[in-house]
C-alpha cells in the first residue's frame, strides 16, 4: 500500500486533496498540518510522496523541504500552493521539489493524480 502524506493547515485543503486522490487504490493518507509536523511524519511513517503547501502558520513548506533534503532524504515532494511565482517555483525546485501546482486544485484534480501516479510509478 502506497503512503501519502499531505502537509497544509487548512483542513478543507486537506479534504479536497483526498478526494482528488481518492479514486487511487491503495493509498493510504497521512496528515500534518505544518513544517515541523511533516518532518516528524515522514521519519514515523516513511510516506512514498509528500503533497505539501508553502505557506503554512509556524514552520512553512520550504522549512519542511530544506530540512528533509538536509536530512538526506529523497522522498519526492509535490508543492500545492497559491504562491506559484517565479520566485517561488525557482526556489521550491531548487530544493529539490518534484513539481509545483496552484491552488486551489479543483481545476487540477487529474494534474494532481497524473503526477502522483507518475511519482508512485502505478
Amino acid at each position: 500500500m502506497a503512503k501519502i502524506l499531505l502537509i497544509d493547515d487548512s483542513k478543507t485543503s486537506i479534504k479536497n486533496l483526498i478526494d482528488s486522490l481518492r479514486e487511487l487504490a491503495g493509498i493510504e493518507f497521512f496528515e500534518a498540518k505544518n513544517g515541523q509536523e511533516g518532518l516528524d511524519s515522514v521519519a514515523k511513517n516513511k510516506p512514498d510522496c509528500v503533497v505539501c503547501d508553502l505557506n503554512m502558520p509556524g514552520t512553512d513548506g520550504y522549512f519542511f523541504l530544506e530540512n528533509l533534503r538536509k536530512s538526506g532524504n529523497a522522498v519526492p515532494v509535490i508543492i500545492v500552493s497559491a504562491d506559484v511565482s517565479d520566485a517561488s517555483r525557482s526556489r521550491v525546485l531548487s530544493l529539490g521539489a518534484h513539481s509545483l501546482l496552484k491552488k486551489p486544485i479543483f481545476g487540477l484534480p487529474s494534474e494532481l493524480k497524473n503526477i502522483v501516479k507518475a511519482v508512485l510509478k502505478i
